[in-house]
């Protein structure tokens, strides 16, 4: 039997939370346990989690608000099962989600992480002109990370979201990897990941469901914390560089990839909140991105 725990953090979120952990309950299996960290909400959240009292393998915690990265630590340490996934708690996930990735799981010798596609829908309120895609565009099982990740820039079909793997809670654990306080946790914690998995399953079904909404963390104004979170990530990918560069699962074209990345996306945001863009970190990460030689 394999144990998965879903940890959902949970911050002013009374119109989505009932609906996302529902699609949870209705799973076709049951998951080993239902973690809910409510982040220190303001309004009905908390009240809202209170019908779920009683519910057998549902644990609900209450913190003061720190952040979406701290509130995903504070239940992956309070997780008790092999596996963990992060679940956003506006979105929802697919009936057979559980049932399928056990399959996965159990037919290919429990790999160290599962990736699969999702899906995005949007509010009445948000109209976009386009939606994010999440499809995989791949289907099968790897051991060297330099193939699958590749394969998937190959494809464009790499994305960093939490909700769109589950991995081992050992894989984070062991390597002491954590979520960080930042908007783009995900970016930063995806890259040691990758680094660390040995054995990896990519399904391109959709089993998870983004909602778009005009008031999430993603569609918010571009302030300096955006660009300092950018600068962060460029800092932690050098970094990782450094610590990873002789690893056998090592790739440093997705590190350069990266870097490139959030090169732009600093620049952008920069512009958008009217920041002082510092030419000479420009130069820096530039140079890095050439010759995979930097310090900060």
């Amino acid at each position: 039997m394999i144990r998965i725990s879903i940890v959902i953090p949970a911050y002013n979120v009374d119109k989505y939370i009932v609906e996302c952990v529902d699609s949870v309950l209705g799973q076709t299996k049951f998951p080993a346990e239902i973690i809910i960290v409510d982040d220190g909400s303001t309004d009905q959240t908390a009240q809202l989690l209170e019908r779920y009292d009683g519910e057998t393998a549902i644990r609900v915690y209450h913190t003061r608000n720190r952040g979406l990265g701290l509130a995903r630590n504070y239940g992956l340490r309070r997780a008790s099962g092999e596996y963990v996934y992060f679940l956003d708690s506006d979105d929802i996930l697919a009936k057979n989600f559980i049932e399928n990735i056990e399959k996965i799981i159990l037919a290919n010798n429990y790999p160290d992480i599962v990736f699969f596609s999702g899906q995005s829908f949007q509010e009445q309120d948000c109209l976009c002109s386009s939606l994010p895609k999440y499809e995989r565009n791949i289907t099968g099982f790897f051991e060297r990370k330099d193939s699958y990740v590749r394969e998937m820039y190959r494809e464009k079909s790499f994305y960093s979201s939490a909700c769109l793997y589950i991995a081992k809670k050992k894989l984070y654990e062991n390597n002491n990897l954590k979520f960080r306080k930042i908007i783009y946790e995900d970016e930063e914690i995806i890259f040691p990941l990758t680094c660390l998995a040995e054995t990896v399953y990519i399904d391109d079904k959709i089993y998870f469901y983004r909602r778009i909404r005009a008031n999430s963390i993603m569609r918010s104004k571009q302030t300096e914390i955006n660009v300092k979170s950018c600068i962060f990530i460029i800092k932690s990918l050098v970094h990782y560089h450094n610590k990873f560069k002789y690893y056998k699962y090592y790739d440093s074209y997705f590190c350069r990839r990266r870097v490139y990345r959030f090169i732009k996306a600093y620049i952008g945001k920069s512009l958008c909140a009217n920041n002082i863009i510092d030419f000479k970190f420009v130069v820096k990460s530039l140079w890095f991105m050439v010759f995979l030689k930097c310090k900060f």
